[in-house]
């Protein structure tokens, strides 16, 4: 059979050139974003109103919160440490008191001004991750110093000071709370009001402590917030920030950022090089998750509604497993590569899953959390009216809980079922049914630990 001849291949050559660049030009496309734009007036037909409220401005607000972290920067954070330390050797401590407040003579005058009703508010958008983490570092051993500071000076017999302390720092935790800051911001604060409440009641139930302190007390700790609004806006500004980390442009609104495609960084950022990406369905599903984790935090843990984690859990069924980083480069590595390239194309949605995939969704334990730290002060508020009716009654409790009423104001609600706190004056202990939302009898220990979360009154 004869070789075809050096002209007839050189007229295939052109044929075989254009079929190669069809396959490579099909290749290229077929791995290239497939990116489905909506309009801000569509993502904003789909988005609930409530999520597109940005917290108002307030530089001032604003600045008194940098203000109190310089604060709190100030303090010697072995000092403060070493102070709760040494509650066995009372020389040392008294020393250690003593050197902290020479160093900070007008601190308590100065928290005063910088702590008024509603007077700060976190920065949002405004602080990187390492300036949050040492803000809320240093807040932390800011409340701690009050606490240990006003446990030692109850030990001296200066139950008014030991009261300021206590009110300051219910103060700062309270507010912070209230600071319109992101979700880790009320967190915070929740374990900062959490301790004070145990401090509190470690004062109530020490030997000495007289009655007319347990008033003071009662005034300075305000009954919880029910329902719990400031958890509710802490997974709303989540969410803004959480969008502002999926386009880092600050200027830009929720609606306006998710009707726009994920930019390169973004996209570098979530380790996603390529997909699909449908804003409108991102939006919405985005929208309902955030909605109703909302509600769960404005109700009862008994009400939890698990629809967002069971949303965010269908959406990541399905999606194409990332390219493992531990293999080393070679063919291997860059066929997985390859291999979900294509597989992240050939899935719906596949970006917008990931990004529904990597927002913060409330679980149980947020809402647990807040209902356990409301409970908890309120059961410790009870503690301390017990305390001033039996210096009023031969130290005997009341039979009724509508005794304690008067020096309550009103009988407080069990965060967890919202039915009424049950007073057992027989047992003498006050209690919340807890997370297992069941009466169990007053069954209480360790704060964590024990079925019902309840307070001993002996």
């Amino acid at each position: 059979m004869q070789a075809p001849t050096r002209s007839k291949m050189s007229k295939g050559l052109p044929i075989i050139a254009f079929v190669l660049g069809v396959l490579v030009f099909g290749y290229w496309r077929a791995l290239q974003p497939k990116i489905q734009i909506a309009s801000e007036a569509e993502i904003r037909s789909v988005l609930p109103p409530e999520l597109l409220l940005e917290p108002p401005l307030d530089m001032p607000a604003k600045q008194r919160f940098k203000q109190l972290v310089t604060l709190a920067s100030s303090l010697d954070l072995r000092a403060v440490a070493q102070l709760g330390m040494s509650r066995s050797r009372p020389v040392a401590r008294l020393e250690t008191s003593r050197q902290i407040w020479q160093a900070h003579p007008n601190l308590l005058s100065d928290l005063s001004k910088l702590l008024k009703p509603g007077s700060i508010q976190y920065p949002a958008y405004h602080m990187g991750d390492m300036a949050e983490t040492s803000a809320f570092t240093w807040l932390k051993t800011l409340s701690r110093f009050l606490r240990e500071s006003a446990q030692f000076r109850a030990e001296q017999g200066d139950f008014q000071a030991c009261v300021q302390m206590i009110g300051l720092d219910v103060r700062l935790s309270d507010q912070l709370r209230a600071s319109d800051g992101p979700l880790i911001t009320y967190q915070v604060a929740t374990g900062l009001g959490s301790d004070i409440s145990r401090a509190i009641a470690t004062l109530a139930s020490t030997r000495g402590f007289p009655a007319s302190a347990c008033k003071l007390l009662l005034d300075v700790l305000p009954p919880s917030p029910n329902p719990d609004e400031d958890l509710a806006k802490g997974i709303r500004s989540d969410f803004l920030s959480f969008s502002y980390k999926v386009l880092p442009d600050p200027t830009k609104s929720i609606a306006s950022i998710l009707s726009g495609s994920p930019s390169d960084q973004s996209l570098r950022a979530r380790d996603v090089p390529v997909g699909t990406y449908d804003a409108f369905e991102t939006a919405k599903e985005m929208g309902a998750t955030v909605q109703t984790e909302m509600n769960n935090a404005r109700h009862p843990l008994s009400q939890f509604d698990r629809s967002p984690l069971n949303r965010i859990k269908k959406e990541l069924t399905g999606l194409p497993i990332g390219v493992d980083q531990g293999k080393p480069d070679g063919f291997a590595k860059s066929w997985d590569t390859l291999k979900y390239r294509v597989a992240m194309n050939n899935t719906e949605n596949s970006i917008g899953r990931q990004v529904l995939a990597s927002d913060a969704v409330t679980t149980s334990t947020d809402v647990e959390e807040s209902d356990r730290w409301r409970g908890y002060r309120d059961l410790v508020r009870i503690l301390l009216a017990s305390r001033v009716y039996r210096a009023d009654h031969g130290g005997m409790l009341p039979d009724s809980a509508s005794d304690l009423v008067p020096l309550l104001g009103t009988w407080p609600t069990d965060p967890f079922n919202g039915k009424p706190m049950i007073y057992t004056p027989k047992k003498e202990v006050v209690y919340s049914v807890g997370k297992n939302l069941l009466d169990d009898g007053g069954q209480i220990g360790e704060f964590r630990e024990s079925k019902d979360l309840g307070i001993s009154l002996k």
